[in-house]
């Protein structure tokens, strides 16, 4: 697959591109007993074109939802981030899902100021 695009390389949507192509979105059926789906709803939404949340899973405790987001463009890059999910406390945490501290969460809505190419844990309870 050819992708060309005008301008440098972070100007483009060659690397966002690449990365809905090697991994797709994959659907699943609901298997819960609600009867109305919301009208619409997201796990993680971004104001950087250069954040991808990659992982969402249950913690290993149980308790809560790891996110991990990493900025591809080597840009540092403050993000503002959003989650649907009924969220009260949201945890900077390292790969092992430790807590290392706390940052303001209202609404769901929460920032963090990424590092180039850094890979960040956020925990939500």
């Amino acid at each position: 697959c050819v992708r060309f695009h005008v301008g440098t390389l972070n100007d483009s949507h060659v690397k966002s591109d690449a990365y809905a192509l090697n991994l797709p979105l994959s659907l699943l059926p609901s298997t819960g007993t609600e009867t109305t789906l919301p009208a619409s709803f997201s796990v993680l939404r971004t104001n950087a074109a250069n954040l991808v949340c990659d992982t969402v899973k249950p913690a290993e405790d149980g308790n809560a939802t790891i996110l991990r987001v990493f900025e591809y463009s080597n840009m540092r890059t403050v993000g503002t981030l959003t989650t649907d999910l009924p969220v009260s406390h949201v945890y900077v945490a390292d790969m092992m899902e430790n807590e290392l501290y706390e940052i303001p969460v209202e609404n769901g809505t929460f920032e963090y100021t990424f590092g180039g190419f850094e890979i960040v844990t956020f925990k939500l309870v």
